[in-house]
């Protein structure tokens, strides 16, 4: 659906110059997850600007600490907060790992971000330089997406043998449980993150509908 995207993008006034990534994204924790409703009776961090965790909480019945990314550190430390939603190698890189235990084994998508320019800046380059601009940014974006992958999953590996992590697995009930939520976020965005068209249309792509 890149084109779309990139279509969107371009109606808002920016230029879409590459999609990046920050990993898998897992739920951590002090205690274990034993299914999504265990974060029912944690403290779990939510970025205020994260809709979608907002939703995923609200799900589950579980009460969010609203906290900007550079307090997270000290809140894990405090126990004013003791479950995250990261990806691994973003754990390891912020020190956030040293106050968790648990980390779900199977992971919620990735964690990605968009390279964006503003689309008056970008029409007031000349052709070439486009041209160019567009090449250098798509082989660098390439290489990273790379690169980032490898890392988060040494990361993941560094979280079980060396960190003491232990990751817990849905299955059954607790799968079941988390298809219930996916469902639920997934319905209750709609109007809000995109169309139901929209979600009809990733849905199809993978396969799920």
């Amino acid at each position: 659906m890149s084109k779309e995207w990139e279509t969107s993008f371009d109606k808002a006034g920016y230029k879409l110059l590459a999609w990046g990534e920050t990993g898998q994204i897992r739920w951590f924790a002090k205690n274990p997850l034993t299914r999504p409703s265990s974060i029912k009776s944690m403290r779990p961090w939510v970025w205020p600007a994260a809709q979608a965790m907002k939703e995923t909480l609200a799900a589950v019945g579980a009460n969010g600490v609203p906290l900007p990314v550079p307090e997270v550190y000290a809140m894990l430390q405090t126990g004013v907060i003791d479950m995250v939603t990261s990806t691994c190698v973003a754990l390891v890189a912020l020190q956030w790992h040293t106050a968790l235990h648990y980390m779900t084994k199977d992971t919620n998508g990735i964690l990605v971000g968009a390279m964006l320019m503003s689309g008056s800046k970008w029409s007031a380059l000349p052709p070439d330089v486009q041209q160019l601009v567009i090449g250098e940014v798509t082989r660098n974006q390439a290489a990273d997406k790379a690169d980032i992958r490898k890392a988060d999953e040494r990361a993941y590996q560094r979280l079980l043998s060396t960190a003491g992590f232990t990751a817990n697995e849905w299955t059954g009930d607790a799968a079941k449980e988390l298809q219930s939520m996916n469902d639920t976020v997934q319905k209750r965005l709609v109007g809000r993150m995109y169309t139901q068209e929209q979600l009809n249309q990733v849905k199809k792509l993978a396969g799920t509908m």
